[in-house]
């Protein structure tokens, strides 16, 4: 690139010492000033090639441009998870209320000995406040079922051993007093499904919405085809 510039310098020097006829062809000269003007060609190039390779000439093409210092990208700042702020200076996280669900049910299963193929029962749901001894919420339903323990119905539910279809019909109280979210409604059909453990002990799972997952649901006891069940839970709430 510096012998490039230093050539293009050379053709922009005039030849000042260099006579008109100089240049023409045949034009007649004797060897004396045909060495001085060798010897003046001579400078003038040195001083060409001087000036290229000293890079005191600018150049045509642009200069690279020096880059900014590369500035690192900023830490996302992670966006904090709400806090339950229940008024409490001492950051005591007890909920303001509790409810406590009763549920306790029976089965009366047919034909006698099995193995089952129907089932009529009922189921009684209770829900207390903050420990009060009146109850808030306090339904009844009535239950009837048809065997759901053909082969590949129980499939997912380790240890069953039968399974039911289970209708649910409203037959007292008012389930909008109520603050469970689980509690079956009038009408609705689940599969329970029964898995025994020693001494008539066991438990009854649910198909969550007939996904094929199986659900602890309840705690039982089965003894002269008549099989009792119940579950007591305690949740915080909110009452507004």
């Amino acid at each position: 690139m510096k012998t490039a510039i230093g050539h293009r310098h050379l053709k922009q020097l005039p030849l000042r010492d260099e006579p008109a006829g100089r240049r023409a062809l045949g034009g007649t000269h004797n060897r004396s000033e045909s060495t001085s003007h060798g010897l003046a060609r001579r400078v003038h190039l040195g001083l060409a090639i001087a000036i290229g390779l000293s890079g005191g000439c600018s150049s045509d093409e642009d200069p690279v441009p020096t880059l900014p210092p590369e500035t690192p990208s900023p830490t996302p700042t992670p966006t904090p998870l709400p806090v339950w702020d229940d008024g409490n200076p001492d950051g005591n996280l007890e909920p303001e209320h509790t409810l406590a669900k009763d549920e306790e049910g029976i089965w009366y299963l047919t034909p006698s000995g099995g193995p089952y193929e129907a089932m009529t029962g009922e189921l009684l749901v209770t829900e207390h406040i903050d420990d009060s001894e009146d109850a808030t919420c306090s339904i009844e339903f009535a239950l009837t079922g048809s065997s759901r323990s053909e082969s590949g119905a129980l499939q997912g539910c380790e240890g069953c051993s039968f399974a039911f279809l289970i209708t649910y019909a409203l037959i007292a109280g008012d389930a909008s007093t109520c603050l469970s979210t689980d509690i079956p409604e009038d009408g609705e059909q689940l599969i329970l499904a029964w898995a025994p453990a020693e001494s008539g002990q066991g438990a009854l799972y649910l198909n969550y919405q007939n996904t094929g997952q199986w659900i602890l649901w309840y705690e039982g006891y089965l003894s002269d085809d008549i099989l009792s069940f119940s579950w007591s839970s305690t949740l915080g709430v909110i009452l507004e």
